[in-house]
């Protein structure tokens, strides 16, 4: 069948929406269909398509209700990102209706089913992110003896990423800790803000958006993924730091406690510059510590398959029942 992806992520964007958008175009192609991704911005509700997957219940609210009109369309799913969710107490007018009209709704960790409305908790289906660890990505240079920590995330408030600079301050003497934050700004106060702290502190790097390829081969090589966001639908990172077998400290928010485990010993509480401070400490010094998590990376493992992301997205369709005659 013929499917459309709507997506609010421009092409050459590096955003999770974007890379989201093209994990599923890639599943849907090995599942032998047919697919086109098209910007939220001006995508035509009316090309025809069997199946319509949009991105972002707020910024492709206009593709669905265009498409969808009044009532739910039953080749249409809705795929909820993390400011969909998170971003308001509860959900906004425009998501809620966007809600209305899916046939079913999409979450990326089991923890998001929650915030949708219970009217339409039934059309909720979960499909955690998958991940591959990057081929041939080596290791650093054995002149390279920092203790690397590494953020991909970019430079948006909901990030926090100052946070990592504040943590990486109270490193103590001696420690070889070096916190590389790689990401594009989103924020220009937050920039300004990013740059002069990675200009004045010897621990902390700012080096600006890479490729995705270049960030999953700058995470093999790390020694702890930090994630200190305040809040996230579905971190794509988290299950990347997985599949590499990298150890992850996160902010205690839902998106971790769902993907990590609530009794995840690298959680520590949103904001707390202190407490990520003492757990990078403490990967660096403790072998056992850090042993620990990278055993809980590797535990988690058969969960960010990609056969079983893609599968589970057989599954949708197959309870969707569309494309059975042709496109729309």
């Amino acid at each position: 069948m013929r499917v459309l992806i709507i997506t609010p992520a421009p092409r050459g964007s590096r955003s999770g929406n974007r890379l989201t958008a093209l994990r599923w175009a890639a599943h849907l192609r090995a599942l032998g269909h047919r697919v086109v991704v098209r910007d939220a911005a001006d995508a035509d509700a009316t090309e025809p398509a069997d199946l319509a997957v949009a991105l972002h219940a707020e910024k492709s609210a206009a593709f669905v209700r265009a498409r969808a009109g009044r009532d739910a369309d039953p080749g249409l799913v809705l795929v909820m990102t993390g400011t969909d969710l998170y971003d308001h107490a509860e959900l906004s007018a425009v998501s809620v209706e966007s809600c209305a009209r899916a046939a079913r709704i999409v979450v990326l960790q089991p923890g998001a089913v929650e915030r949708v409305p219970a009217a339409f908790r039934d059309r909720v289906r979960c499909i955690p992110q998958s991940a591959v660890a990057p081929r041939g990505a080596g290791a650093r240079g054995a002149d390279d003896d920092r203790f690397l920590a590494l953020s991909l995330a970019h430079v948006r408030p909901v990030k926090d990423p100052l946070l990592l600079a504040r943590a990486a301050r109270r490193a103590p003497e001696g420690s070889r800790l070096a916190v590389v934050l790689a990401g594009a700004s989103a924020d220009a106060d937050l920039e300004r803000a990013v740059r002069a702290e990675s200009d004045a502190n010897p621990r902390f790097t700012w080096i600006g958006p890479l490729t995705h390829g270049a960030a999953l081969r700058r995470l093999a090589t790390a020694d702890v993924l930090v994630v200190s966001s305040r809040n996230e639908g579905g971190p794509a990172v988290v299950p990347e730091a997985i599949a590499c077998g990298v150890p992850v400290l996160s902010t205690d928010m839902p998106a971790a406690r769902a993907l990590l485990g609530v009794d995840h010993p690298g959680l520590y509480p949103v904001g707390d510059d202190a407490a990520l401070a003492a757990l990078l400490s403490r990967v660096e010094t403790d072998a056992d510590f850090r042993a620990r998590l990278v055993a809980r990376s590797l535990a988690l493992q058969p969960e960010v398959r990609p056969d079983l992301e893609r599968r589970r997205i057989a599954d949708l369709l197959a309870e969707l029942r569309v494309g059975r005659a042709g496109g729309r």
